[in-house]
């Protein structure tokens, strides 16, 4: 997985850049395609945090796991506040990315 996003750079919740060979390597990765302004996302997304938090925070040893959140929100200012308010602390490519 980590290939797929060779050459680009993502992001954490607190705003820092982060190498994805770095956070990616031996994982496996899910792809989160999902925007604010969707009604099923937003359903979804508190349940995916669940999930995410007991695999990655609460098990001993900690899953080899990782989030990759890919916005269709309308705007960096959309994506952002999505992200912070409904998200789990996964990675993001950057909403200016066009290789979403």
């Amino acid at each position: 997985m980590v290939e797929v996003f060779a050459g680009r750079t993502l992001v954490n919740k607190e705003g820092d850049l982060v190498d994805p060979e770095e956070a990616l390597r031996n994982k496996v990765v899910g792809l989160y395609f999902s925007a604010g302004w969707c009604p099923p996302c937003r359903d979804f997304t508190p349940l995916l945090c669940d999930f995410y938090t007991e695999l990655v925070e609460e098990t001993e040893p900690p899953a080899q796991f990782e989030i990759v959140f890919i916005s269709s929100d309308k705007s960096t200012e959309d994506m952002v506040e999505y992200y912070h308010d409904m998200h789990g602390d996964w990675l993001a490519l950057p909403w200016t990315d066009p290789y979403k």
